[in-house]
């Protein structure tokens, strides 16, 4: 039901986050090997550029809606935004602490971050801070605009996922029995998915209703963490990945379809917005792209 279209092993020691452009012609990965960097690569994973300037790991890669800008959150406590020639247009400062992931608005006038210093900044993307949006009392470790509403959502260590209206403020809170690690939007901006350390998969409407609970796994201890999740362009697929190696690809109705194995834990995975193609990463540099044109309806 699945190929395998190429694998990439040891670019570097250690793999962070690969993200597909808009255009689903390259992607960049950040990878960490003595110096953090990121490696621009072609839609087969070969090398076209490397950009370095972060003095720590990179925890984020978030490409622009045109595909000319690339924003990357650090451990050094920053974010910078790089051209594609290698250059860093501007950085963003002013971090307590690491700086755990960015997001662009979907017209790419504004970025949001996420930091361990407890706090969700709006940014112009002049490189200007507009505002604090939540100053939390827990760690948060992403802020993910919505596709198509002015909403933004928050993944935190206090076992509760926030949602904030950027214009008038509301928020909805989406309680988890665990510290929440990830989250993703359907393509359409209707429905959330969330993972926590229960490794149970969870779907919430727009109000913050939840609507479905996918089956659970019970594996070691830390093993079973749902670290990663990736809703297809076409929203009919969800991947998942899991610190026990596993990739599990879901019908959003629920239905378990494939399950990938790797012998090491997966740190990320990425959709190609144009094409059936899904981008995994594991832990100590490995890069593999799978086409699922068969279950991609």
């Amino acid at each position: 039901m699945l190929t395998l279209q190429w694998r990439k092993r040891r670019y570097s020691n250690y793999l962070w986050w690969p993200e597909w452009d808009p255009t689903g012609q390259r992607i960049a990965a950040s990878f960490v090997n003595g110096v953090s960097s990121i490696f621009m690569l072609d839609k087969e994973g070969n090398m076209l550029r490397r950009l370095k300037g972060h003095r720590r790991g990179i925890n984020c890669v978030a490409w622009n809606n045109d595909g000319a800008r690339i924003a990357t959150a650090s451990w050094d406590r920053s974010v910078k935004i790089w051209g594609l020639e290698g250059n860093v247009v501007f950085e963003l400062k002013g971090f307590d602490d690491s700086a755990e992931s960015v997001d662009w608005a979907p017209n790419g006038e504004f970025l949001v971050t996420a930091s361990r210093d407890k706090k969700v900044k709006l940014w112009k993307h002049n490189g200007r801070l507009d505002r604090v949006i939540f100053d939390h009392e827990a760690v948060v470790y992403r802020a993910l605009w919505n596709p198509v509403y002015d909403k933004i959502a928050i993944a935190s260590e206090d076992n509760t996922v926030y949602v904030i209206d950027t214009e008038n403020g509301t928020k909805l809170h989406l309680v988890h029995p665990g510290s929440v690690f990830s989250l993703d939007w359907s393509s359409d901006g209707q429905c959330l998915a969330t993972g926590c350390q229960d490794s149970v998969l969870r779907l919430w409407n727009a109000k913050g209703e939840l609507l479905k609970e996918f089956p659970k796994f019970e594996l070691k201890e830390k093993e079973n963490w749902l670290i990663p999740i990736a809703w297809s362009p076409n929203g009919s697929l969800i991947a998942t990945g899991y610190r026990d190696g596993n990739v599990r690809i879901w019908k959003r109705a629920g239905e378990l379809l494939q399950v990938i194995g790797h012998d090491r834990p997966v740190i990320a995975l990425a959709w190609c917005p144009r094409s059936p193609l899904l981008t995994c990463g594991c832990s100590r540099g490995v890069l593999e792209t799978w086409n699922l044109q068969a279950m991609y309806r």
